[in-house]
């Protein structure tokens, strides 16, 4: 081999090093603008399913003690079928809030309050879930229509519920809990 391939071998050489370098960070490139858009795609799912199909509240209140704490987290699913003793959030137009409770009545029940117990429909509902046994001196009959649900908190000496402001609106009902932590 000659002296002037020699130079050319040697010049091919260093090109390639050179080339390969910047091929090497084209890759790199290409790999975190690629991790880049996953990361972004699994974001902007995370924030549009949270705010579409889930709710997350925290609650403030000792209304639902013991079943939930003060300063518990809520995670509601949104257009759930709601039924009898599910725990639901929903706004309260005449508090101006958001609530949380449990379910006592739905569309077409008749719902009655005791001194000692709570009838639904004729039959006295089971309640294993109250903070302590109820002792209301109001007693109180409600009539469902197709549209609205009884709502009451697990505390019923600490609660502001159907009892006080009346019947849910369907359409005032923003999930059901699924998750409480």
């Amino acid at each position: 081999m000659d002296e002037n391939e020699k130079t050319i071998n040697e010049t091919n050489d260093k090109s390639n090093e050179k080339e390969s370098v910047p091929g090497f960070l084209k890759s790199v490139i290409i790999e975190y603008k690629v991790l880049f858009i996953i990361m972004l795609t699994i974001i902007i799912v995370y924030n549009v399913s949270f705010r579409v199909f889930l709710q997350m509240v925290t609650v403030p209140s000792e209304s639902m003690e013991n079943t939930i704490q003060v300063g518990d987290h809520a995670i509601g699913v949104r257009n759930a079928d709601i039924e009898r003793q599910d725990i639901i959030i929903f706004w309260c137009e005449s508090e101006q809030s958001v609530y949380i409770k449990r379910v006592i009545g739905i569309p077409g029940d008749k719902v009655e309050i005791t001194p000692d117990s709570v009838i639904v429909n004729g039959a006295k509902l089971d309640e294993p879930y109250l903070k302590e046994k109820i002792d209301d001196d109001d007693p109180l009959v409600c009539e469902l229509a197709e549209n609205e649900y009884f709502v009451m908190g697990d505390n019923r000496y600490g609660s502001i519920d159907s009892r006080e402001f009346g019947p849910v609106k369907e359409s005032d009902i923003q999930s059901k809990v699924i998750k409480i932590y």
